[in-house]
């Protein structure tokens, strides 16, 4: 599709990564970004719902901020690479080199979704997430050994 269809193939993976990185929150299905429910898949074992008394407000209150950038991508993309600058430029920190992997495993893992993502989901951004919310961690709580 890319050589025979270029033009189209760019445009639609541009769309799939606008959608997928937050960028047009109001266009992207809900259930992409977070499923209040279990979707059972052909012949995989049934899987037990949570039954706890607080999934269902949990659940709620996180389906309250699907449209804001709590669930956009691109705002966790921003943060991984700020982190990504300001860790290279702080080299005295003990945690400047854990923060700056973490930071750069986010965004390389997310790098090739832009041409590859079979879906908009926001799943396939989750370890981005978690990524630029632990490097600034690393960053900022790693301690050096005694002796360094």
């Amino acid at each position: 599709l890319p050589l025979s269809h270029p033009r189209a193939y760019f445009g639609h993976r541009l769309r799939v990564a606008r959608l997928m990185f937050g960028l047009d929150q109001a266009a992207h299905p809900n259930h992409l970004v977070l499923s209040p429910t279990m979707v059972a898949y052909l012949d995989n074992p049934p899987v037990v719902m949570n039954a706890t008394r607080w999934h269902t407000p949990v659940q709620d209150w996180l389906q309250s901020w699907i449209d804001t950038p709590l669930f956009a991508g691109w705002i966790y993309a921003a943060f991984a690479l700020l982190m990504l600058i300001v860790a290279a430029f702080d080299r005295r920190r003990a945690g400047t080199g854990l923060a700056m992997t973490i930071a750069a495993s986010g965004l390389l893992l997310v790098l090739p979704l832009i041409v590859l993502s079979p879906s908009t989901d926001f799943r396939y951004i989750n370890w981005l997430l978690s990524a630029a919310l632990m490097a600034p961690l690393a960053w900022l709580f790693a301690r050096r050994p005694p002796g360094h």
